[in-house]
Order: C-alpha cells, then sequence, then structure tokens
C-alpha cells in the first residue's frame, strides 16, 4: 500500500479520510494543513505544516479542501508535479470504458462516470453524482453530492455544481460559474456567473 498525505483537515478532509481507508491500495501517512504550525504525532498520524511539505515528498498527496479557488490556490502554491498526486475512487464508485480521470481527483461513493469521459486534475465527483457519457470536466471543479450530468456536458476549470444540480445534454458551463442546489441548466452558461433556479437564470457574478 502507497503513503497519502492529506492536504487539510477539515469537513471535506474527513470524508476524503474515509474514502482512502475504503482502499487498499493507499493508507494516510498523516495531515498537512496551514493551521498546524508545527510537526506532531498523535495516534500514529503525523501532523504538520503545508509550508514543511518537503519533508514528505516521499509519499502521494490528495489536497483534501472543497472550495475549488482555495484548492487550486495550493496546488499552485505548492508547485509539485502531478506524479505526486494521488487519485482516490470509493470502491463503491461506477467508472464506465474510456474514462480519463486525471491526478488528483477524488471520487466519493457512488458517483457514476460514464463512457468516453474526461475529468481533468484535482476535480471532486461527489457522493450519487451522476457524470454521463462524452462529458468534459475541467480543473479544479467540483460535482455536487446528487448532480446529474447528461450527455455531452462540458464544465470549465473552478466550476461548483451544487448538491442535486441537472445539466441537460449538449450544454456548455464555461470557467468558474456556480449552479446553484437544485437547479437546472437548459443553456449554455458563460464564465464568472452564479446560476440558481429551474430553468436556472443569472443571480450574480463570481468576479
Amino acid at each position: 500500500m502507497k503513503p497519502v498525505m492529506i492536504i487539510g483537515n477539515g469537513g471535506h478532509a474527513s470524508v476524503v479520510t474515509d474514502v482512502i481507508k475504503s482502499l487498499n491500495n493507499y493508507y494516510i501517512k498523516g495531515y498537512l494543513d496551514d493551521v498546524q504550525k508545527e510537526y506532531i504525532r498523535s495516534d500514529g498520524l503525523i501532523y504538520d505544516a503545508i509550508a514543511h511539505i518537503d519533508r514528505y515528498k516521499d509519499n502521494y498527496f490528495v489536497i483534501a479542501i472543497g472550495d475549488n479557488q482555495q484548492r487550486a490556490a495550493v496546488y499552485h502554491r505548492l508547485g509539485l508535479d502531478d506524479q505526486y498526486f494521488a487519485t482516490i475512487i470509493h470502491p463503491t464508485a461506477i467508472i464506465g470504458s474510456n474514462v480519463i480521470i486525471q491526478a488528483g481527483c477524488v471520487v466519493m461513493a457512488h458517483a457514476v462516470i460514464q463512457t468516453n469521459t474526461f475529468i481533468a486534475k484535482q476535480c471532486i465527483i461527489n457522493t450519487k453524482a451522476c457524470v454521463e457519457h462524452d462529458n468534459n470536466i475541467q480543473s479544479f471543479t467540483h460535482i455536487g453530492p446528487n448532480a446529474t450530468l447528461a450527455g455531452n456536458v462540458h464544465v470549465g476549470s473552478e466550476c461548483l455544481l451544487g448538491a442535486s444540480a441537472t445539466v441537460v445534454p449538449n450544454t456548455i458551463i464555461r470557467n468558474k460559474v456556480t449552479v446553484g442546489a437544485g437547479s437546472t441548466v437548459i443553456n449554455d452558461i458563460q464564465s464568472n456567473l452564479t446560476v440558481v433556479g429551474s430553468p436556472a437564470r443569472q443571480r450574480g457574478d463570481n468576479k
């Protein structure tokens, strides 16, 4: 089994912890977090500051931060090659044929990712999310619990699709878009917008 240091130690990290514990190819070595100012060891786990990451480069890493912008900022701050990041997939997730899931992604319990889908680095596919065939999801995006993306959907980078959001087929959602929980997207969405409702309409911008 391969050792993993989890970056972050909040609520999302606790869920990622449970996913890793369900696997037979990784085990948790410890946690790195900005709140942690100095090294300690407790119950066999290491707790240390993110600034000390160079001490742990013989491990894999997972950035377990739910906020897309914060996750992206930490990733760029670390400056590590993608080979250092583990891809974590819960054993109950269903992954179709010809699916590409890049480094640092986390796929939660009972998520479904169908054939010919591409998911770029450092994405979160949350619990029971359904990503249908021929989707393209760009880096640092979070597909929320029970969200459904129908076929041939493109989602840009640093997007958040809230819990139970739905996107109809052949739709383009550009970068840094927030889709409110329970919303239904039936038209393309331009960058830096927040949309809510069924059908989803603009409520604000994310600039």
